[in-house]
């Protein structure tokens, strides 16, 4: 009896244990979503001021990385808003060490600004 309820026991908390390491690229995706977008804006309001790309640039990289992420591309797109991707890992415990699921945990969000920066 005690038996069969250990197993109960050791099976749910497996479960549970792969659901939060299989979720935690989804729980960073909504984090990185919210950087991507604040560092943009960050981005087009220094270039709107001052009118220097590697200022904007500094200026969204800095945002990112207050966050834990890294700016992977910043630009001036041709209808004059300002694009970005920005990348972070997510960290888990097993399943990141297994090769077809490594980029899974390899989170990458791109934002525009609303408006143009022009």
């Amino acid at each position: 009896m005690i038996a069969g309820w250990l197993k109960v026991v050791l099976i749910g908390a497996l479960v549970v244990f792969a659901a939060v390491d299989l979720g935690t690229p989804l729980v960073v995706r909504v984090q990185l979503d919210t950087t991507a977008g604040e560092a943009a804006a960050a981005g087009g309001r220094t270039y709107l001021r001052a009118n220097d790309l590697d200022q904007a640039e500094a200026a969204a990289r800095a945002e990112a990385e207050a966050d834990g992420a890294s700016l992977e591309r910043f630009e001036l797109l041709s209808d004059g808003r300002i694009g970005l991707t920005v990348v972070k890992d997510a960290e888990a415990n097993v399943f990141d060490r297994i090769d077809q699921l490594a980029t899974w945990y390899v989170v990458r969000v791109h934002a525009t600004t609303t408006g143009s920066a022009l």
